[in-house]
């Protein structure tokens, strides 16, 4: 299957690291046999933040560029609470990408 792994750090906190995240996501990608299709990384700092990598994973998502969107922990997701994520997750499902 190909997989989109998507990792989210705040720059406010200097002990954040993405690859902590992709480490993770990579060997579970590897132990369940997927492709990685890209890696969308997001360092953000605030709130107000574009998050330029999740919305480029989504209009992806839509172009059907992957099958799944692998993420560390839904917090790294989205914090925009869990009406969002619903939003998020299901917008996935219509472009047929599982999460």
């Amino acid at each position: 299957m190909r997989v989109a792994l998507y990792a989210r750090v705040s720059t406010g906190d200097k002990d954040q690291d993405p690859e902590n995240q992709l480490i993770v996501l990579r060997r579970e990608a590897q132990r369940a046999g997927d492709v990685i299709y890209k890696e969308y990384i997001d360092q953000e700092s605030g709130r107000k933040s574009s998050r330029k990598a999740f919305q480029e994973m989504m209009r992806d998502a839509q172009k059907r560029h992957f099958e799944l969107v692998r993420v560390w922990d839904l917090s790294r997701f989205s914090r925009e609470g869990i009406e969002k994520v619903f939003e998020h997750t299901s917008f996935l499902e219509q472009c047929g990408v599982a999460f």
